[in-house]
């Protein structure tokens, strides 16, 4: 072999091999990115399925028949619910929905009863905080913020929360209430002698993240979330 056929030879092997290097380089890059989407995929649906299953939750009490659908000897005593506020707050900065449900009844004791008043394990929450740059989805355990994702893996961007009441058969937000077994007290009337009307409330969430070493990985996720106990209210919901 001449020294002229050494390095043309050489010379296509090096040109092979660059090849061979660049496709695997591609491939490692494209796996990579693939493992990123899917976890920051999977990151926000986990905190989306914790978010919709605890905010369905919101103003559960033991005492809701007494506002649902009052008996004719209840409608002078329509108790409020201490549980039925939902707080929310959105910004360009920080977002944040708090509300609260009772969970006296989950208590071991069976003679446990329904307390009527928040205490400090009821309140719950949710909300998107800047913490070095990189957003972080947190969770309100009694009373205290605690991280739902990794701020080293993912990057929440933004968290959005639109709360709305459906409107009843006259147009107006909310339905008023049936009347019950005593046709004389139609339709069941609040203390202030207003009829009630049941406000049906549905939440519209929506969370944006990207992943932490790759800003062009960006995932978005959303739902519109119907809460289970409806708010019972004298007049407009």
């Amino acid at each position: 072999m001449s020294l002229v056929e050494m390095m043309i030879g050489i010379t296509l092997g090096l040109v092979i091999l660059a090849g061979a290097v660049i496709v695997s380089t591609s491939q490692l890059a494209d796996h990579r990115r693939l493992l990123l989407e899917a976890q920051v995929q999977q990151d926000l649906r986990v905190t989306m399925d914790l978010i919709v299953r605890d905010l369905r939750r919101a103003g559960y009490w033991a005492a809701s028949p007494q506002t649902v659908n009052p008996s004719s000897s209840e409608l002078t005593n329509v108790l409020a619910n201490p549980y039925a506020a939902v707080t929310l707050a959105n910004s360009t900065a920080d977002t944040s929905i708090e509300y609260s449900f009772s969970r006296d009844e989950e208590y071991p004791d069976p003679t446990y009863t329904e307390s009527g008043t928040q205490d400090q394990d009821e309140r719950t929450g949710f909300r998107r905080i800047s913490t070095g740059g990189v957003g972080v989805m947190q969770m309100k355990l009694n009373d205290t913020w605690q991280a739902l994702t990794d701020s080293a893996v993912i990057d929440v961007r933004s968290f959005t929360v639109a709360i709305e009441t459906a409107n009843g058969a006259d147009g107006l937000p909310g339905v008023v209430l049936p009347c019950g077994s005593n046709l004389a007290n139609c339709p069941p009337l609040g203390p202030g002698g207003g009829a009630l009307r049941r406000c049906q409330r549905s939440a519209t969430i929506s969370i944006t993240a990207q992943a932490v070493h790759d800003a062009s990985v960006k995932r978005s996720i959303g739902t519109t979330v119907r809460l289970r106990n409806d708010l019972i209210r004298e007049g407009a919901c």
